[in-house]
């Protein structure tokens, strides 16, 4: 019956190529939503690297370069803040966290240069994050030079820039005429959120003294149960000192939860949209199918005149609809894995291009299957009298 399933969907490729389309379509669409939705998954499945409880962000925004007078008063502004009831402490920062802020430089690691998120603490703020050290130390202010920064780095850019016997500690890092010596290497401190890759990132220490431009953001860290109506006396307070800095205050929690949200809904409307074209596409294949029951009723009839079992002929229905969504699945995977050489969403890659092309092969099989299953139970019921009223 198999050879006599793929020859019937050989010599009727061109009949069912509208079929064929759906199916490539609803494989192709599958396979990316796949990818993308355990690319996602897999990222937030690893550590964050630092505790957001507890932490509220003060944006600074400054008209023009910063000032003598700016640089006087940032520690001002720090010490009155840590002077107030609840808060446990507070540090300055380049690169805010979940946001899509980036600061990046590209090194020469092993075989290639990669790409290298850059940031910049206050000392004691890594302590305060409970980023986790794990060798060396944390740079301190005033150690780094224009053009020889003091960084340690996380442990992927460790195992992609040195081999496994190579202690990291005490390493040179050269690029043109620039230097990054690395004191100490930390877990990770994934800035952007939980949903982004990993990626190698340096922390440099930034000095209060001469912060230039790299200050953007302060962060004070609370006691636990501090109310929210203290936001407003934390931010008044840091008016108070420094009124011609434009600020806002926003706790690290609402941010993780705008950063889950901008990341999660296009992702849940894709699925919806996903899941009404899986609709249609069945619908279009039970429509389809059921013409081609009516079609073919006097060779149904006859093959049950002729002896063959219901559980045959329903077998045989249900043989070519999968016989012709294999050919769609073939011809889809096939393009589908194209998109990992074509490096255009880094959720397709070659990590995930492998499980994301055998789960939508089984949807769309699992999709025909039932859309083929009514039919195929009509077509089992016809009896050969059926048959002859086309005579």
């Amino acid at each position: 019956m198999l050879k006599h399933i793929l020859t019937l969907t050989w010599n009727r490729r061109w009949a069912n190529s509208l079929v064929m389309l759906e199916v490539i379509i609803a494989f192709f669409a599958l396979f990316v939503l796949i990818s993308v939705g355990y690319h996602l998954w897999s990222n937030y499945q690893r550590p964050l690297g630092y505790n957001y409880d507890n932490v509220w962000e003060i944006s600074l925004r400054i008209d023009g370069r910063w000032q003598d007078k700016d640089t006087q008063i940032l520690p001002d502004v720090i010490n009155a803040l840590n002077a107030l009831p609840n808060v446990v402490s507070t540090h300055a920062q380049s690169a805010p966290a979940f946001r899509n802020w980036s600061w990046t430089t590209r090194l020469p690691a092993k075989d290639s240069t990669e790409r290298v998120y850059r940031n910049l603490f206050s000392d004691g703020a890594q302590e305060t994050l409970g980023i986790k050290l794990i060798d060396g130390r944390w740079p301190l202010a005033g150690e780094s030079e224009p053009q020889k920064a003091v960084v340690a780095i996380n442990r992927y850019m460790r195992d992609r820039f040195f081999e496994d016997d190579v202690n990291a500690v005490n390493r040179v890092i050269v690029d043109g005429e620039s230097e990054f010596r690395i004191v100490g290497v930390f877990e990770d401190y994934r800035q952007r959120g939980e949903f982004t890759e990993q990626v190698s990132y340096t922390i440099g220490s930034l000095d209060l003294s001469n912060p230039g431009n790299n200050v953007t953001t302060l962060f004070v860290k609370m006691a636990p149960g501090t109310p929210v109506s203290d936001e407003e006396l934390v931010l008044n307070t840091a008016k108070s000192i420094a009124p011609h800095w434009d600020m806002g205050i926003v706790p690290w929690s609402e941010l993780r939860e705008q950063h889950h949200a901008n990341v999660l809904t296009p992702i849940r409307i894709a699925t919806v949209l996903a899941g009404f074209f899986l609709l249609m596409v069945a619908m279009g294949l039970i429509g389809v199918l059921w013409q081609d029951v009516l079609r073919r009723t006097q060779e149904i009839g006859l093959r049950r005149a002729l002896g063959a079992p219901s559980g045959n002929v329903r077998m045989q229905i249900i043989g070519e609809m999968l016989a012709v969504t294999g050919l769609g699945v073939i011809i889809g995977g096939v393009l589908a894995a194209q998109l990992p050489m074509l490096e255009l969403i880094d959720a397709i890659n070659w990590q995930t291009t492998p499980m994301a092309l055998v789960l939508s092969a089984l949807m769309i099989f699992a999709l025909s299957f039932f859309a083929a299953y009514y039919p195929s139970y009509i077509a089992a019921r016809y009896t050969p009298s059926e048959a002859l009223r086309y005579e």
